[in-house]
Order: C-alpha cells, then sequence, then structure tokens
C-alpha cells in the first residue's frame, strides 16, 4: 500500500510561464491540441483505495459536479510544481456538508512544464462542462480548496474508463481525455471501482 501524499500546495499567481497558452481563454479549459509532454513523469506517494467502500470512508466529501472553469493551470516552479486549481458546480452531494449549487475551487494533480502537460500518477483533466463525481479531502494549507482523494481514483466521469497505456504514449490532450486515468498497473482496479460507482450512483 503506498503512503498518503500530503501535497503542498504552491498556489501563486504569476509565478508560471505557459508559454502554450498565451492568448487563449484557460478558463474554458485546456485545448485539445496541447502536447503531453514525452520527457517528463511526475509521480507521488499516495494511497490507492482497493474497492469503494474503502475510498467512500476515507474522504469528508462526496459530490457530483459539472466542471465550470480553470482558475489557475499549474506550473513549475522552483523545482516542484503547483497544481491546477479548478471551479466546480456542486449537482449533487451524497456525503459532506456541501450544497447544491454551490462552487467549489479543486486542486487537479496536472500542470505544464516546458509549455506542454504532465500529469501526476496518470491524472486525466476535468473538461469544461462535464460533470464528475469527485471524492473529496479538505487542504491542510488553503481553507478554500478541496483535494481529490487518491490522486485519480477519487474523479470519475460515468462515461470513461482507465487504460493500461501511459500517458507518455499519447501526443495530445485530446488524445489522453478519452479515457478517465491513464494508469497502466492499476487500470483494472479503477475500472472495477469504475463499475461499483455506476450501479451506486448512476441513478
Amino acid at each position: 500500500m503506498k503512503k498518503l501524499l500530503i501535497l503542498t500546495l504552491l498556489i501563486l499567481s504569476g509565478c508560471t510561464s505557459n508559454e502554450s497558452l498565451k492568448g487563449r481563454d484557460i478558463s474554458e479549459g485546456l485545448p485539445n491540441d496541447l502536447e503531453v509532454h514525452q520527457d517528463f513523469e511526475s509521480h507521488a506517494d499516495y494511497a490507492i483505495p482497493t474497492n469503494l467502500g474503502q475510498l467512500e470512508d476515507e474522504v469528508s466529501d462526496i459530490v457530483y459536479v459539472k466542471m465550470i472553469e480553470n482558475k489557475e493551470i499549474g506550473g513549475w516552479v522552483e523545482d516542484d510544481y503547483n497544481t491546477t486549481v479548478t471551479q466546480v458546480e456542486v449537482l449533487d452531494v451524497f456525503k459532506g456538508n456541501t450544497a447544491v449549487g454551490q462552487n467549489l475551487l479543486i486542486s487537479e494533480s496536472y500542470y505544464l512544464y516546458e509549455g506542454k502537460l504532465e500529469t501526476v500518477e496518470g491524472y486525466v483533466p476535468m473538461e469544461s462542462n462535464e460533470e464528475y463525481l469527485l471524492f473529496l479531502v479538505d487542504s491542510d494549507t488553503e481553507s478554500d480548496l478541496k483535494l481529490i482523494q487518491s490522486m485519480g481514483f477519487g474523479k470519475y466521469h460515468f462515461d470513461k474508463q482507465a487504460t493500461e497505456q501511459p500517458i507518455q504514449s499519447f501526443s495530445t490532450l485530446g488524445e489522453v481525455k478519452e479515457y478517465g486515468l491513464t494508469h497502466g498497473e492499476s487500470a483494472d482496479l479503477y475500472n472495477t471501482i469504475h463499475e461499483q460507482i455506476l450501479n451506486k450512483y448512476n441513478k
């Protein structure tokens, strides 16, 4: 079992240079033609749930949301990365004190490195106006920010499963977005939990 990662969030406006996004409206999400970085991989120590029940028990909030916009795109800063901050609207609440209609700020585990997409542990970015079931915990450093539990294992699009292909096998974000997660060694586990989620939450 991997150790739980406590993310250090560096939400530093203006500290990154995302040349590939100049002139583009990031609020509408990243462009499909954004290149995937081929020469750099980001890993983390974190707990992978063994089943849906464990995932449910470990979080403070389970919410069904619609992605509204990216508030800040993460980047590489002084030998570390700052995560992307995304705003979502809550459509339904299954656990926690969040209200339907409330907007939340979510930390997503991806960033731009050398102007190209880099994700942590095969995480796939949320898409504008798409809907997701999120398993969330509070941030230790930012009171208005929520973290997705277990990286990509805490985010589910009802129509997208995981692939065993590593993210470096894709050329652009448009190709990556066909999947819920790119996580070779644990894709089958993600897809098993995905099926359990469909049976319980997709009513």
